[in-house]
């Protein structure tokens, strides 16, 4: 349960929104802006959960789970853009 925890978190960190400014709306857009204000204000919450989570791991356990799963996420997500970019040849 807290490797989910500390990977929902890690996946609300991700923006998408930034590469949309020269997009036109869409629905496809405000949802993303919709998802992205949802994950915003669930952040503290779930830090709040990972810090007091009731589990049996001591705070560096806890720290290196969280570090594990945002560089997962990270790693992901950039794999992710650099398809976009080569799919789009946006450079």
């Amino acid at each position: 349960m807290y490797e989910y925890l500390a990977f929902s978190h890690a996946v609300s960190t991700i923006k998408l929104s930034p590469m949309l400014v020269d997009v036109p709306e869409t629905s496809y857009t405000r949802i993303i802006k919709e998802i992205e204000e949802e994950y915003g204000r669930n952040i503290q919450l779930q830090i709040r959960l990972l810090k007091n989570a009731a589990v049996d791991l001591s705070i560096a356990q806890k720290e290196k789970i969280i570090e594990h799963q945002r560089e997962k996420v990270e790693y992901i997500f950039n794999n992710f853009l650099k398809f976009l970019i080569t799919k789009t040849h946006l450079v």
